[in-house]
């Protein structure tokens, strides 16, 4: 039902790492973007944070950790997160990504960031910027979502998956 309530709606899957970060950049990000853009949260399964602090704001809707993931795609416009796989399933969804750079220094994202089909943020400004430009292109940038996927997917999905988690957990050890 939350999702009917908005033009717009931004499926952010959460990390427990960056929990914090997270729910600081959520909470601006809801006062700067408006109530017609709803804001879904999945906070990750292994996450014991308390996300109540995010109830105030209408434009916010926190599900529950263990809310089936793709089921929320099929719904919303555009996906976020910190560093999540997610952010590949996204693509197979055929959806946008903006990566937030929170308590993070992940830099590689295996050419997923490619500001075709997916974006980093490192301010919630930076974020609506991008959310506006994927708006106003959506048709197009989704053929490149479609493209990005066939890339990632096709040639050698289980190697590209492991060079992306690689690259994750190598950048988390330096960070």
């Amino acid at each position: 039902k939350f999702v009917t309530y908005h033009d717009y709606n931004v499926f952010v899957t959460s990390q427990w790492t960056v929990s914090e970060q997270v729910k600081k950049f959520v909470a601006e990000l809801s006062e700067r973007i408006g109530p017609a853009t709803g804001i879904i949260i999945k906070p990750h399964p292994r996450d014991e944070s308390n996300y109540s602090s995010l109830k105030k704001y209408c434009n916010i809707y926190v599900t529950n950790k263990y809310d089936n993931t793709y089921e929320i795609f099929k719904v919303i416009d555009v996906h976020s997160t910190v560093y999540s796989t997610s952010g590949l399933e996204a693509l197979a969804f055929g959806k946008p990504n903006i990566f937030i750079q929170a308590g993070t220094n992940i830099k590689d994202f295996f050419d997923i960031v490619d500001n075709t089909s997916s974006y980093m943020a490192s301010s919630t400004q930076e974020f609506i910027q991008h959310l506006e430009h994927i708006k106003s292109h959506y048709n197009d940038i989704s053929k490149e979502i479609g493209k990005k996927a066939v890339l990632f997917f096709k040639p050698n999905p289980l190697g590209n998956v492991k060079k992306f988690l690689d690259s994750m957990i190598l950048e988390n050890e330096d960070a």
